[in-house]
């Protein structure tokens, strides 16, 4: 059965621009990308405000109903997706900042097919661009402090002056397989142990533990985009000619 993807997505305009892209490359056209327009930590808040101790048992598209009256958004969120993706930042710095209410969200959002899927960015989408290279390993000691984010700014200008991302429409199929490949070796790195497509869900959980651990301890964390990893889940096979002669 062909994919039919719904993309709920922190931003308006660059998670959009990234996700158009990726799904492009990786030939996902059937999809919709409704921007939340605020943070995970006020998500996580309006969605217990409303459903209280049942928050595990959400409608999301219902949710997004509710507070996007525009008949447009009304006629998207009408249709039935076989897939919903959550993408949201990590957002450390926002005072309502917490880990327990993150780590809940993940327990939650863990399956695409049924109530969704979440996916954290670390520090921020911008990490898409993080690479000074797609052909060595310097992305697997990317890191991040918090006073970078404390001004969104530091950072984003960081990735502007090392990234090798240069425009964002000539990012071919081969130079995504690259970036996934990547990032699947820091998900091992961070969780200390192989990641398969299959239990990705539970990689993504365990992500989210180690680097708030390390937060907590360093005031750092890795740097990490693992809102383009969905595409490895459809198709894991985009890897594997990779490294064919």
């Amino acid at each position: 059965m062909s994919k039919k993807i719904l993309a709920i997505v922190e931003g308006e305009k660059k998670e959009p621009e990234i996700l158009r892209r990726v799904f492009d490359i990786s030939g996902l056209k059937q999809r919709e990308i409704v921007p939340y327009k605020t943070n995970i930590y006020d998500l996580y808040d309006r969605l217990y405000g409303e459903y209280g101790n049942a928050i595990d048992e959400i409608d999301i598209q219902e949710f997004l109903r509710e507070i996007h009256p525009e008949p447009e958004m009304q006629s998207i969120l009408d249709e039935h997706f076989t897939d919903i993706l959550l993408i949201f930042d990590f957002d450390p710095q926002d005072n309502r900042y917490s880990a327990d209410k993150l780590l809940r969200l993940l327990k939650i959002f863990k399956e695409s097919t049924q109530m969704g899927r979440l996916y954290i960015n670390y520090p921020m989408v911008e990490s898409f661009y993080h690479f000074c290279s797609l052909k060595d390993n310097s992305f697997l000691q990317a890191m991040f402090n918090l006073k970078e984010i404390s001004s969104g700014s530091i950072y984003k200008e960081k990735v502007n002056k090392l990234t090798c991302i240069h425009q964002l429409r000539d990012v071919s199929k081969k130079e995504l397989a690259y970036m996934i490949r990547l990032i699947l070796k820091k998900v091992n790195l961070i969780c200390a142990r192989e990641c398969k497509s299959a239990e990705l869900a539970d990689d993504l959980l365990d992500v989210a533990e180690c680097q708030i651990s390390r937060l907590e301890a360093n005031q750092e964390m890795y740097v990490l985009n693992t809102c383009i990893l969905y595409v490895y889940e459809y198709n894991p096979s985009m890897l594997d000619w990779l490294d064919r002669k």
